[in-house]
């Protein structure tokens, strides 16, 4: 029988810069367009990522505009990242039998940003739960109340425990159904045969993601402990930064180099540059969400970091992306992220010297069983074939309103 028949599957993400959600929507996108038979449509500015990106002819572009209607038929499944209903992008016209799937990729996703405090508030999950239960407990109603629709519906996957377990003790909710729809890449067509790899010297280190405000203060910590350890050891690492965004600037005016730690800049690759230089210029991996799987899929070894939306002091506890459960990639830093004195960062380095074709192996391995588009493609299709969630069910339920505490936000928004 005909999976989603007479579906036409449309995956909207308006956004012109590259980003994490842009970058799994287009690949899910082209990736479908050649295995099913149903209509594939990416929704997106004409100058969005997505769109300038593009490179399937049987993917088709739906062009967003801030200023028309954009139409989503009654035979449409739109899949969105996980938002809330009254902050759907405003020019969709999703028609009463279009169907609404939201896929949960940063755990965050239906907590408000405070203007002005954002990072304060992002950096503790206390002060979140503080907040919903105290000046924002109107707000945090309606989210649960909108959650559990979703999840009556099964219209909502996480794409990790991380993702899952956050917005279970943020909004009280219980999710009876844990399972995840990962994050994927497509794997490559060739790998270096894994058996044979050796470290190299001096070391390569490298970093791959865009420097955003959560990203930014993991990696200056790694890199300051990758340069203390390179001058205690007398022992050489360049490390590569792949990525640009707002708070690089934390990183180039934090002067690290030292006589045996090197640095250098790459702001963007292609993807088969991207490869390239995972296979030819790298010996570990540091990064987080999706850039983490860029390594793994190479056989690189990959050690996963963790979100921080404020500087970070303390003995944090590094490991290996094959170490996680749950398909997590990069939790919220909290104090389990922590163990005074510990040695992880030379155990990883000294874990390198002793078996590197081992570390690669398993993160190659660790990719092909967690994260391989195939597998995540599968479960997105039989998640598609569950929801029951059409636009009509949320008119129904009176959800898609602004309240007012989100009127009040962008407001704020508006005048920072």
């Amino acid at each position: 029988m005909e999976r989603l028949k007479n579906k036409v599957i449309f995956f909207c993400f308006p956004y012109r810069e590259v980003g994490g959600v842009s970058l799994l929507f287009l690949r899910m996108a082209e990736y479908l367009a050649g295995k099913i038979p149903n209509e594939i449509y990416i929704v997106d500015y004409a100058d969005g990522y997505m769109a300038t990106h593009r490179k399937s002819a049987q993917v088709k572009l739906l062009e967003y505009k801030d200023d028309l209607e954009v139409v989503i038929p009654d035979n449409g499944i739109l899949v969105l990242q996980a938002m809330t209903p009254w902050s759907i992008y405003s020019s969709l016209r999703p028609l009463d039998g279009c169907k609404l799937f939201f896929w949960n990729c940063y755990p965050y996703n239906l907590v408000p940003a405070i203007p002005g405090l954002r990072n304060w508030l992002h950096g503790s999950e206390t002060r979140i739960i503080f907040f919903l239960n105290s000046i924002l407990f109107a707000y945090k109603l309606r989210v649960v109340r909108f959650l559990k629709l979703l999840l009556k519906y099964d219209a909502i996957a996480f794409m990790d425990r991380v993702n899952l377990d956050t917005t279970e003790r943020i909004f009280g909710v219980n999710c009876d159904k844990r399972e995840y729809l990962p994050v994927t890449l497509q794997g490559v067509d060739e790998i270096c045969d894994l058996e044979v790899r050796n470290v190299r010297s001096p070391l390569r280190a490298a970093w791959i993601g865009r420097i955003a405000d959560f990203k930014v203060h993991i990696l200056l910590y790694t890199m300051r402990k990758m340069a203390h350890l390179a001058m205690e050891q007398e022992r050489v690492i360049e490390f590569t930064v792949v990525g640009r965004g707002e708070y690089l600037y934390l990183i180039q005016e934090a002067n690290l180099e030292n006589n045996f730690f090197k640095v250098r800049y790459i702001s963007e690759l292609t993807t088969s540059e991207v490869e390239k230089f995972l296979r030819d210029e790298v010996d570990v991996l540091f990064a987080m969400g999706t850039s983490a799987l860029e390594g793994a899929r190479m056989g690189v070894p990959t050690v996963l970091l963790d979100i921080s939306y404020v500087p970070i002091t303390g003995d944090y506890v590094y490991q290996f992306l094959f170490e996680q459960d749950g398909y997590v990639l990069g939790d919220v830093i909290n104090g389990n992220s922590f163990t005074s004195g510990n040695q992880s960062l030379s155990k990883v380095i000294a874990a390198l010297d002793q078996n590197y074709a081992l570390l690669c192996k398993k993160s190659y391995n660790y990719f092909e069983k967690n994260h391989s588009i195939d597998s995540a493609a599968e479960k997105l299709i039989d998640c598609l074939e569950r929801d029951k969630l059409a636009f009509s069910v949320l008119k129904g339920h009176k959800v898609l309103s602004q309240p007012l505490s989100y009127r009040l936000l962008r407001y704020l928004r508006a005048r920072v």
